[in-house]
């Protein structure tokens, strides 16, 4: 159900299951959260070194949505959970901007 809701398939899912060490379910709801897909959630989690669950709590503590605090972490290098302050302070949000995606190889 949650791999129809999100327009992914399941083999995605499971690939995401390993590397990220969450279970399934989690990853789902954590992907359904961000309002993006499994596949950039995935790559967000694999640059940054940083689980799913820290990045759903760290958006907690900051109030900052789930998905800009994943694309900020991504954009500025930052682990999030040690300099809340610092995104907060600035604005990388600019993560889908074509000359960030044009300088950055993140989809590969």
């Amino acid at each position: 159900m949650a791999a129809v809701k999100m327009g992914i398939v399941l083999r995605d899912l499971d690939v995401a299951t390993v590397k990220t060490g969450m279970s399934l379910r989690d990853l789902a709801l954590a992907a359904v959260k961000m309002g993006t897909v499994l596949r950039d959630l995935d790559v967000a989690t694999v640059k940054t070194g940083i689980v799913l669950r820290d990045l759903d709590v760290a958006a907690v503590k900051t109030g900052m949505s789930l998905r800009d605090l994943a694309m900020a972490t991504v954009k500025t290098g930052i682990v999030h959970r040690f300099e809340p302050r610092f995104l907060l302070n600035h604005s990388p949000f600019s993560f889908f901007e074509p000359r960030f995606l044009l300088s950055h190889d993140l989809f590969q």
